[in-house]
């Protein structure tokens, strides 16, 4: 897949492919699954309201993933942030505090996010158009 200059123009020939195929995206797509997002709390992580997230499911998990978790049957989405032997789930909006995951909560995580999907909104004026 060619990436589309986002500076000077070029010839569109040398950019337009045949077919799309969301296979090209996924690694693994007997582990891949597609959430869409509801609320702001990963606002600063670039994930919206209305997001869709391209969820990987995984054992190997790394401090700072952006996962979807369960903790005590609800699903979020947050940061995995280790601390003092346990688990802290960390939004990216300074609205939401902390999530401390303890001992006796029921918690697992689903999958790590590998991809944001959004809708771009036609006809908007964009940051730092007059």
């Amino acid at each position: 897949m060619c990436p589309v200059p986002a500076g000077s123009p070029s010839s569109v020939e040398d950019y337009i492919e045949d077919e799309i195929d969301l296979k090209d995206f996924i690694k693994h797509p007997d582990k891949t699954f597609l959430l869409h997002v509801a609320g702001d709390s990963m606002i600063n992580a670039g994930i919206n309201h209305g997001d869709m997230l391209m969820v990987e499911q995984t054992t190997e998990l790394m401090e700072l993933d952006i996962a979807i978790a369960v903790v005590n049957g609800d699903l979020t989405v947050k940061q995995l942030k280790w601390e003092n032997n346990g688990i802290v789930l960390l939004a990216a909006n300074p609205n939401y505090k902390p999530l401390r995951v303890s001992p006796d909560d029921d918690f697992h995580v689903w999958g790590v996010v590998i991809r944001v999907v959004r809708d771009l909104p036609r006809g908007t004026k964009l940051l730092g158009q007059p």
